[in-house]
């Protein structure tokens, strides 16, 4: 029991600094510590991360650092992408897409830590919309959103998420990044994007019975509170520092998966 609170309030921590639910690190601590099979270590760390972004997402909309049209783009066809993710998991198995979802993240992270966003080139045709961005430490953004672009990369998000267990957050922030979004506010607005799409998955789950209510109450409160303490931490870490943190976590998320894929 203490063990999993404080595994839990640490994966908290670094779900809110990076910007993504946590997932990569519960999967294998269910699977390994607790003794889940996949699926129920999928559908629980989809349940906690309602908790953790949720958390994460109050701290954010208080600093001001939410693109809120922009999330709400990437929400809708994300909450549909973790809806067929959850049904996915129960038809196929998840190693086929858990390679492609490795092979995408490692191209994001060596791209946002070299900082050549040609690496993985941004969908920039058809519809268009410019949303502005005040934080409340007098930062102001502005930019130019792209429909197809969030569209494409939110859908993937709420798919993999669902699938892998994930947050969607591996996606979600490099995929705004390479759009121009500053890391601060691509961390925070992809926590906000989370929550949803974590609770339309968790819901799936839910009802496939892949969810062990326990363990997800006991991560969910730990998580809650650690990610409110890793939000408040992001502020004070420089933007190229949080590049190269979220660089490399993503590299370690992707060589990971792609052990467990071939190797468990």
């Amino acid at each position: 029991m203490i063990l999993a609170i404080i595994l839990s309030i640490g994966i908290g921590v670094l779900a809110a600094v990076l910007g993504v639910g946590g997932g990569f690190l519960m999967v294998p601590v269910f699977t390994l510590l607790f003794g889940l099979d996949q699926k129920m270590a999928v559908g629980t760390s989809i349940a906690v991360i309602v908790a953790t972004s949720l958390s994460g997402s109050f701290s954010f909309a208080r600093q001001g650092r939410i693109f809120y049209r922009a999330a709400i783009v990437m929400i809708i066809p994300g909450m549909i992408g973790a809806v067929i993710g959850g049904y996915v998991t129960t038809l196929l198995p998840g190693s086929w897409l858990a390679m492609v979802f490795s092979g995408v993240i490692i191209l994001f992270a060596v791209a946002m830590l070299s900082g050549d966003r040609t690496l993985v080139f941004p969908i920039t045709i058809g519809p268009s919309f410019n949303e502005e961005c005040r934080d409340r430490f007098s930062t102001c953004v502005t930019m130019r959103m792209y429909y197809l672009h969030l569209v494409f990369w939110g859908t993937l998000s709420g798919l993999i998420g669902a699938v892998c267990g994930l947050g969607g957050g591996v996606v979600n922030v490099p995929a705004l990044f390479i759009l121009g979004m500053p890391i601060h506010f691509a961390a925070a607005s992809s926590t906000f994007i989370i929550f949803f799409t974590s609770l339309s998955g968790a819901a799936v789950h839910l009802a496939l019975g892949h969810i062990i209510p326990w363990l997800a109450l006991i991560f969910a409160a730990g998580g809650f509170f650690g990610a409110q303490i890793g939000s408040r931490l992001v502020p004070g870490i420089p933007a190229e520092s949080l590049k190269k943190i979220i660089g490399v976590m993503f590299i370690l998320i992707a060589v990971g998966t792609i052990v467990k894929t071939i190797f468990f």
